[in-house]
């Protein structure tokens, strides 16, 4: 696999970090506070994607906001 260009990295990060910041809940709905541990399953399913994104950044050594 061939190494990212300084430009590619860049783009990464930025997509990494809006794709992070997107899936991040901005607040409570109310499926989460009906939910017994706080958090619905749509928000949790998000939660995990923000897990496995900044996983990512971290394997190519890229810092994605989070």
């Amino acid at each position: 696999m061939a190494a990212l260009t300084g430009p590619q990295r860049e783009v990464l990060t930025a997509a990494l970090s809006d794709a992070i910041e997107h899936r991040t809940p901005g607040g409570d709905c109310t499926d989460c506070e009906a939910h017994a541990a706080g958090l619905c399953e749509d928000h949790a399913g998000d939660l995990d994607l923000t897990d496995a994104y900044l996983a990512l950044g971290r394997e190519l050594a890229i810092e994605a906001c989070g």
